[in-house]
């Protein structure tokens, strides 16, 4: 066998199975062939001086020797390869054919089984991949890292309906660009994965002539590493949320439907309770006072008849419970309890007339002011409070700075501090209801007023709820509602020229009670 430079390169890296030197007139010069490469050859025959074609004919197949027919003819050097019987084993080799200057013919015959066995594991191996991509639910998209579309599994089509053009590069794409999207795209060059949990993508974008698609979807982007691990290109796997966001953007379009549904309403409501108003004003000397008149009595009848309800419902359900035990001795206490119950509920009935009475008087009368004198009024309502509530474990103390201390009020004022330590009460789940009484003096833009706090243990107040307690009607749906109250506190307190506002009495804390803050203007 002749070998060049060349040649003994090859030699040493690949396992060359035969070799030939022929004319151009297809005369075999000089020949070496393996034992494994054609061995009734390499074993008896001489093949010097006779016909390569011929020879080899037989062995390689009409259409692998046509094809070398075609490579002499042309002139041009080429690297083909075949596969073969020998042995009764298939065996695959590639043919080098190169032209040289004396117009002879070199043609090597390297065994490749070892590079086809090779290619045909990862064959099965991206056959493998393959179907678990297509198979995988999610839509997959694979991309080179010039950004330019090379694979999508079967999920991605009936996702988006059609695989972008050829031509289509994800970081030129305006949509994603003006969504901000592209960040995902250029952060995943650098070997990062990247989540976009809530993407929105209309595939006319990529495909003008199409009508409008709209896909919703949350999405991972993620680098595929070559062995050099430089990012050779990368995947985005989606989640087809469209179906569920649909469904959101209609519950979004119904809930505006009904707020102004809702709007409407108030407004026909208005114009209703305008034309009442007006209405009113013909039969009546003054549009101010009975319009308020109006407000008050459906006021008045949905505060009264929820609470009156709730009073005879209670009185109701103990005298019932009590007739059951009235041939019980042993049940006499039990008995009792009910009778407390009773009783309470009757103070609680007469209490609510009273308020309603007062709140009424508030609104339709001129308040004239005289000085009062708070010790008496605080005694007074302590001492009410403690008769009302015989069996409530109540503990209140009283801090005060010495001396008569008089204020700008009337005998309305009385009411105003019943009203809060009954509210201190009512609202404490404590065994032993601890209320403190607190009256210094302060100055306020220039006034003199003498404020009280009043403290308690109870349940306390949401910081949500501070700014509406003192509106009229407000918890008159609740079973413990306070709303007239505290409607009932405002109203004489700013009569009064003062102020009324609440806190918690722990700092950040409501549930540990509240602190209800009064400034009333002192008289010198």
């Amino acid at each position: 066998m002749i070998e060049t430079a060349d040649t003994k390169k090859n030699n040493s890296l690949n396992k060359i199975s035969a070799s030939f030197l022929i004319s151009n007139e297809d005369i075999i010069l000089e020949y070496e062939v393996s034992v494994e490469f054609f061995p009734q050859i390499s074993d008896h025959t001489n093949l010097k001086g006779i016909s390569f074609i011929d020879t080899l004919a037989p062995s390689l197949g009409e259409g692998n020797i046509n094809k070398i027919k075609d490579i002499l003819t042309e002139r041009e050097a080429q690297i083909i390869e075949f596969n073969i019987n020998v042995n009764k084993e298939q065996k695959f080799y590639e043919i080098l054919i190169s032209f040289l200057p004396n117009n002879q013919i070199f043609i090597i015959f390297r065994n490749i089984d070892n590079r086809k066995q090779m290619e045909f594991d990862l064959e099965k191996e991206r056959v493998k991949l393959k179907n678990i991509l297509d198979l995988n639910p999610y839509a997959i998209q694979i991309y080179n890292n010039k950004g330019y579309h090379i694979y999508e599994n079967q999920a991605f089509l009936d996702l988006w309906n059609a695989r972008p053009p050829k031509d289509f590069c994800v970081f030129e794409d305006q949509n994603i660009i003006e969504t901000g999207q592209i960040y995902a795209f250029n952060d995943v060059l650098n070997g990062k994965t990247v989540y976009l949990p809530n993407g929105e993508y209309d595939t006319k974008n990529v495909f003008p002539d199409r009508d409008s698609h709209i896909v919703y979807f949350k999405a991972v982007v993620f680098p595929i590493f070559d062995k050099n691990k430089v990012v050779e290109s990368f995947a985005v796997m989606y989640e087809n949320i469209t179906e569920r966001r649909l469904v959101e953007l209609e519950l979004i379009e119904s809930e505006e439907k009904l707020r102004k549904s809702e709007e409407n309403l108030i407004l026909l409501n208005k114009e209703l309770e305008q034309k009442i108003s007006d209405r009113t004003k013909k039969l009546k000397e003054s549009e101010e006072k009975y319009r308020e008149a109006y407000n008050l009595a459906n006021l008045y009848k949905d505060i009264f008849a929820h609470d009156i309800n709730n009073i005879l419902q209670n009185i109701k359900s103990s005298a019932e419970l009590s007739s059951l035990y009235l041939n019980s001795p042993e049940k006499l206490s039990t008995i009792k309890e009910f009778n407390v119950i009773i009783n309470e509920q009757v103070t609680r009935g007469s209490k609510l007339i009273n308020n309603i009475q007062k709140l009424s008087h508030i609104d339709e009368s001129k308040i004239t002011l005289n000085p009062v004198e708070v010790c008496i009024n605080i005694k007074e309502s302590i001492k009410f409070l403690q008769q009302s509530l015989p069996n409530k474990n109540i503990n209140i103390s009283v801090d005060s700075f010495p001396g008569e201390i008089l204020v700008l009020a009337d005998n309305l004022l009385l009411d105003v501090f019943e009203n809060i330590l009954f509210n201190g009460v009512r609202h404490n789940s404590n065994l032993n209801v601890k209320i403190g009484i607190k009256i210094s003096k302060k100055k306020n833009k220039g006034k003199k007023f003498i404020k009280f706090e009043f403290t308690d243990n109870g349940v306390g107040i949401e910081d949500t709820r501070k700014d509406y307690i003192f509106q009229r009607g407000f918890g008159n749906k609740s079973k413990k509602g306070m709303g007239l109250g505290l409607s009932l506190v405002k109203k004489i307190i700013g009569n009064y020229n003062g102020e009324i506002w609440v806190e918690n009495r722990v700092e950040g804390d409501f549930s540990k009670g509240s602190n209800f803050t009064i400034l009333i203007p002192e008289t010198d």
